[in-house]
Formats: C-alpha cells, structure tokens, sequence
C-alpha cells in the first residue's frame, strides 16, 4: 500500500480504523454488521469478520494481535480469535447503564476495556462466551 492508495469495500462512511501489532492489516469499521481487513501490501479487502445484526462504530486488536474487539451501536461488545476467525465472545451492556460504547482498547494482560457513557468498563476477555 502506498501512500496515496485508497481502500475500498465500505458501502457507508467509515466509522474507525486499527493498524494490526504487526503493520500488515489495516481493520476498518463503518457503522454496519461487519469488519473489513485491508492488506497493506495491495490494499484490497482480504478478510470479513460479521456478527449480524451489528452496528460497529469501534475496534481495537489485541496488542499480540491474537484476537481483535469491536463495540457496537447497540452496546455490545465482540471479540474474535484470529487464528480461527471465530466470535469467540460477547458482552451486552449491564442493565442502568449507557448502551453505546464509545471507545474500546486493551489493558494490560488479556482485559478490555470500554468506555460507556461516563464509565469504564473492565471484561476479562478469557471469561466470555463461558
């Protein structure tokens, strides 16, 4: 990918992006059900992760790169293992809470955090889908 290189594949506008640990994925979300991984080498769509039904606005991939996480319009949170391609887990808002989710990234060790509203949220990841 160069850099005056456009990525393509969204059909609405682009809501976030998140580089791979390593440099050579470029994941991008757009407001719709799935998320859309660009090769940097030739730019074009290689991979699609979904969850239907979803809205995503943000994502964030593991520091190691082993999984990747996404917050929807609808305050959930998803996360798949990339070795596999599988949803490996979800979490839904708590009840009294705010549904969107702002903002997703990871903490130390294997935990995620999401910002909701005026609060941060800590899910151990190895938890989910449990």
């Amino acid at each position: 990918m160069k850099e005056d290189d456009i990525l393509v594949g969204h059909e609405s506008p682009i809501e976030a992006v998140a580089w791979h640990p390593k440099g050579k994925i470029l994941a991008s979300v757009s407001g719709t059900s799935e998320i859309l991984f660009h090769s940097r080498r030739s730019g074009k769509v290689d991979r699609i992760l979904e969850a239907e039904g979803a809205k995503f606005t943000e994502l964030a991939f593991h520091p190691k790169g082993k999984w990747i996480a996404a917050s929807s319009l609808e305050g959930k949170l998803f996360v798949w293992d990339l070795s596999k391609d599988e949803l490996v887990g979800q979490a839904s808002r708590v009840e009294g809470r705010e549904a969107f989710v702002a903002l997703v990234t990871w903490g130390e060790g294997d935990a995620l955090l999401a910002a909701s509203g005026k609060e941060i949220l800590r899910i151990d990841v190895k938890a989910l889908g449990k």
